[in-house]
């Protein structure tokens, strides 16, 4: 029998069951599509309404610390410490004590919810050096935490008052920076903590071999 070109009953149905099941799998993924579509824009929606309520917090915790640091009082410098330089001649400066600023701000920032902390930080070199920071964080009450690391400073982990006097000192100027105070006499105190030579103060009078 020649063939005409019409397709059997058994080829009609199967293409109408093929078309069928492309109809069916097109519908599905426009349906997917649209509810992915959905899905991307509330995935939108929220990251907008999650940075919205951030920025709100963040509001809040700069208030709080505002505040807080409109109370504070001025760090007493109620320790003194005498300097001995490498040519022999020693003169003495007064710093607040890690106590002193705390003293002087800590009851203001619990007042207006605002933790401080302090973590210290060590890390070696490829050399075997040793470096030490101070990790100073104020943590506020809606769960936000504003942190600052001091630049790190060699020290020996082995001599106990060096270690000490570094991480002293860190500590100090950590909570000075973040608090926004005024420091103390910072430059002395710091080169006091990495052991350097220091130069006398003009009051003192000049040795021979002192320009």
């Amino acid at each position: 029998m020649e063939n005409t070109g019409n397709f059997s009953a058994a080829e009609n149905a199967t293409l109408s069951s093929e078309f069928l099941e492309r109809l069916i799998k097109a519908e599905v993924d426009l349906a997917l599509a649209k509810q992915d579509t959905k899905h991307q824009l509330e995935l939108v929606e929220l990251e907008q309404k999650y940075k919205d309520s951030n920025q709100e917090k963040w509001g809040e915790f700069y208030e709080a610390l505002a505040k807080a640091q409109a109370a504070f009082d001025t760090p007493k410098k109620s320790k003194t410490a005498t300097v001995k330089t490498q040519k022999g001649y020693e003169y003495t400066y007064d710093y607040a004590t890690l106590s002193d600023i705390l003293g002087a701000t800590e009851q203001y920032l619990n007042e207006n919810g605002i933790f401080f902390s302090q973590n210290e930080l060590t890390k070696s070199a490829a050399n075997g050096d040793v470096f030490v920071s101070i990790e100073t964080t104020l943590s506020y009450k809606n769960g936000l935490t504003l942190k600052k690391e001091t630049l790190p400073l060699k020290y020996n982990p082995f001599n106990a008052q060096d270690a000490r006097s570094i991480v002293s000192y860190l500590r100090r100027y950590g909570a000075s920076n973040i608090l926004g105070i005024e420091p103390e006499d910072g430059g002395d105190d710091a080169n006091i903590a990495q052991g350097n030579d220091f130069h006398v103060h003009n009051s003192y009078p000049k040795g021979p071999q002192q320009n």
